[in-house]
């Protein structure tokens, strides 16, 4: 899996950019916003990459959160990377009120958005975009995402890692491991 790549801005519109690796090749990444890169500035870049018929996209992010909000809004039916990017481009704290008020104007605010895909918005993504009685630090964030992957359940996940001081990355897993393991915290199916 590709983590990040490290270059310069050659070029940057709408929710794409080209970044430009030790001058050697050109990369075009898709990423929310891409009018907050200066051209001909580094940047290191976050990155997603998501294999299809036609080959690798990559998705870029400014940091981990973003890259889990990401993640979070593929989870949701009906909803694939490049509606995932445009909502992203909406302030997250207005998406999240309008879910939380349940008012579906606001998201159908968003190109490629229509009535049901609002509705599903609005009953998953508070459960999937932030953590509910976690720190939503992105430490814990990245924590949560993986140990989804691993198969817990989100209120169990929540509670180890209200449970835990996680450092790192690292610890944080194998301490967070350790107290699902020991309160035999179920796996979905």
């Amino acid at each position: 899996m590709l983590e990040s790549v490290y270059g310069k801005i050659e070029h940057a519109a709408g929710n794409e950019i080209s970044l430009s690796i030790q001058n050697i090749w050109s990369i075009k990444i898709f990423c929310p916003n891409a009018a907050i890169y200066a051209l001909n500035q580094s940047y290191r870049i976050i990155t997603e990459m998501i294999w299809k018929e036609q080959g690798p996209t990559l998705f870029g992010f400014e940091n981990q959160e973003e890259r889990i909000f990401f993640r979070s809004l593929l989870k949701i039916a009906s909803i694939g990377p490049k509606l995932a990017l445009s909502i992203m481009n909406h302030p997250r704290e207005v998406l999240l009120d309008a879910c939380r008020n349940q008012n579906p104007s606001e998201l159908l605010k968003i190109p490629g958005i229509g009535k049901k895909t609002a509705q599903r918005l609005i009953s998953e993504i508070e459960m999937t975009a932030v953590p509910q009685g976690a720190n939503t630090t992105s430490l814990n964030m990245e924590l949560l995402s993986a140990l989804e992957n691993f198969g817990f359940q989100k209120s169990a996940i929540e509670t180890a890692l209200s449970k835990i001081d996680a450092q790192d990355f690292t610890h944080g897993l194998k301490d967070a491991l350790k107290y699902l393991r020991g309160t035999h915290a179920t796996v979905r199916e």
